[in-house]
């Protein structure tokens, strides 16, 4: 006696059922945002930070260009010319100081790079 093919149940391929959604709260930041800070570059963030001392803004490298091209190869100068900048009390003297005593005393072309990057270290000591 055979079975009849009707009463066989057949197999159906199951469709794959989708994972809930995760509920998150939209108004409310990832914690790796809260914590997150703003990307700067290091060299931003030095010429951000003003200094007290203007040879912590002069490095080694910037020290003997200074001290070759501008002073002759003369340390002591250069040494006596940036404590001397350093106890000025603002910008303007500064500048002052630099353009109307060191730049005709040393014949500077103060249009040069080096007397341009001077400057630029003098503004960031007295920002």
């Amino acid at each position: 006696m055979a079975i009849p093919e009707a009463n066989t149940p057949t197999r159906q391929p199951q469709k794959p059922v989708a994972p809930a959604p995760i509920p998150t709260a939209t108004d409310e930041p990832a914690l790796n945002d809260r914590f997150a800070r703003p990307e700067r570059e290091l060299g931003q963030t030095l010429i951000a930070r003003p200094a007290e001392d203007l040879r912590k803004l002069i490095d080694v490298n910037e020290r003997f260009l200074f001290t070759r091209e501008l002073f002759g190869g003369n340390s002591e100068t250069y040494g006596q010319a940036i404590r001397r900048l350093n106890e000025l009390p603002n910008l303007t003297e500064a500048l002052n100081y630099l353009d109307s005593e060191l730049t005709p005393a040393h014949a500077w072309n103060p249009e040069s790079k080096i007397v341009l990057h001077l400057r630029d270290i003098l503004e960031q000591r007295y920002r």
